[in-house]
């Protein structure tokens, strides 16, 4: 072998280690915070009743079909949740494992979000961006919970890696490929998915590819023919009230009914100025740089372009929909990232090329140091549970082998989930006392679960109250 082809293998695996490096770094950061208390606090908000969900469908042996106890779940497509139900299979219902499925798909946004980064801008500015990323804390705090968001956060941020290959290659076939993780994201939560295509049309037209902005028609065709097989099995078996639920409830009702909020049009405007920092000073400092011609016909520039585009098109699609969450703005901030990347990697100030470097040199050990400190001192990361989740998980330790059926009066969804990775088994809705058979009767001796609100402070049946902790109660029924 030549001397100039042993020059060229040894730069090309020189090269394959740092790229391998420096996508390390911002992952290395990511677990280094997220593992000190990854087992504390409780199951809160969606965690608890996803994954009850989710390790439901695996210890029936059905995946197709989710369930909520006996009452069919399709609220949302079942793709995350098949990824989190195998790994609280294998593991257990813990929080760690609900939570490792979280991280998983933050670090696989991170990866994304790099690779996405680097194709456009170069090794520089896809470092850049990762750190920016994974040092997001609205984007870092979704990786301990059961998100949906983070999810399709990372198969959006996966599908345009295809857009930019083929602006990179001039080879405009390569977009097609970008139907895949459509397809997936689709799979992930409804119809979101589908307007990513067209702020990458917007993109690539704004940057003189016309011809690869065509190619998006085959991309969402392939998306579709990945998630309609799910869909029609959906439709066929459930019909009009799947299409009630999937279509109209939590889309069409979502989109435009108060009755998910009447939050005013600036909430994602006020939200990510007031926690996007230091960030949002690079995310600004960016669209100013677009002034400049040369940085606008840059490689750079066109990753800016790309940030700024799919920000501002998500936040005036978010700012219209009735329903406004903070986790919904998780979508945002790998392209902002993507932007902030680009801008500092191109940015001509000697102090923040310096900062940057420490940063990069600094952050890993210093965020390694933390997270070792933190689980040798026991630091708390999660508040507790609330007091009476913890006195009836220690009742139903007590009780275990001696526990006759438990009933519920309502559905109580996220509580009905909590006593399911508990104990194994879905508390039994009741049915209407006027439609109630002999085969649906609760027995004397069976669990009545009750959650006191407001409206019912009491339970509408009789019986000896065994367990009262907060609002929670159960009476064994006469």
């Amino acid at each position: 072998m030549s001397e100039t082809a042993l020059n060229c293998t040894s730069y090309t695996s020189l090269m394959r280690r740092a790229r391998i490096f420096h996508t390390l770094i911002p992952i290395v950061i990511l677990l280094a915070l997220w593992i000190p208390g990854i087992n504390q606090g409780g199951w809160r908000v969606d965690t608890g009743l996803y994954s009850a969900i989710a390790l439901d469908a695996y210890e029936r042996g059905d995946l197709l079909h989710l369930h909520i106890g006996a009452a069919p779940y399709f609220n949302k497509p079942p793709l995350a949740f098949w990824i989190h139900g195998l790994l609280l299979h294998l593991f257990g219902p813990h929080l760690w494992v609900a939570r490792l499925g979280a991280v998983l798909a933050a670090i696989g946004t991170t990866c994304a979000t790099m690779r996405l980064c680097r194709v456009i801008a170069g090794p520089k500015a896809a470092l850049f961006a990762g750190l920016a990323l994974v040092t997001t804390l609205e984007f870092f705090r979704y990786a301990r919970a059961f998100s949906l968001d983070l999810w399709l956060a990372f198969f959006l941020t996966l599908s345009l890696i295809p857009f930019a290959t083929s602006v990179k290659t001039h080879t405009p076939r390569h977009t097609a490929l970008s139907g895949i993780p459509l397809g997936l994201a689709l799979m992930t939560k409804p119809f979101l998915a589908l307007y990513a295509p067209i702020i990458a049309a917007v993109w690539l037209l704004s940057v003189r590819k016309p011809r690869h902005a065509l190619m998006l028609l085959p991309a969402v065709l392939v998306a579709v023919v990945i998630a309609a097989p799910w869909h029609i099995e959906m439709i066929r078996e459930y019909g009009s009230a799947f299409v009630d639920t999937y279509f109209k409830q939590q889309t069409f009702d979502r989109a435009t009914s108060n009755a998910f909020g009447a939050d005013p049009w600036w909430y994602y405007l006020k939200h990510v100025g007031t926690t996007y920092w230091p960030w949002l000073a690079a995310l600004v400092g960016a669209a100013i740089s677009l002034r400049f011609q040369r940085v606008r016909l840059s490689r750079s520039g066109r990753g800016i372009m790309l940030g700024l585009i799919w920000c501002a098109m998500w936040l005036v699609a978010l700012s219209i929909v009735a329903d406004k969450r903070p986790r919904y703005a998780v979508l945002l901030y790998p392209l902002a990232s993507v932007a902030c990347g680009c801008a500092l990697a191109q940015t001509q100030s000697g102090w923040i090329r310096q900062s940057m470097r420490r940063v990069t040199r600094w952050l890993p050990i210093l965020a390694v140091a933390f997270s070792l400190t933190a689980v040798a001192i026991s630091v708390r990361v999660h508040r507790p549970p609330s007091q009476h989740w913890i006195d009836l998980e220690l009742f139903l330790e007590q009780t275990e082998g001696n526990r006759p059926t438990m009933w519920t009066e309502n559905p109580m969804r996220t509580t009905s989930a909590n006593i399911y990775l508990m104990t194994g088994a879905w508390p039994v809705v009741l049915p209407p006392t006027d439609t109630e058979q002999a085969s649906g009767r609760p027995a004397t001796g069976d669990w009545l679960l009750f959650e006191r609100t407001k409206n019912r402070p009491t339970p509408v049946r009789t019986g000896d109250v065994i367990f009262e902790s907060g609002k929670l109660s159960i009476l064994q029924i006469e």
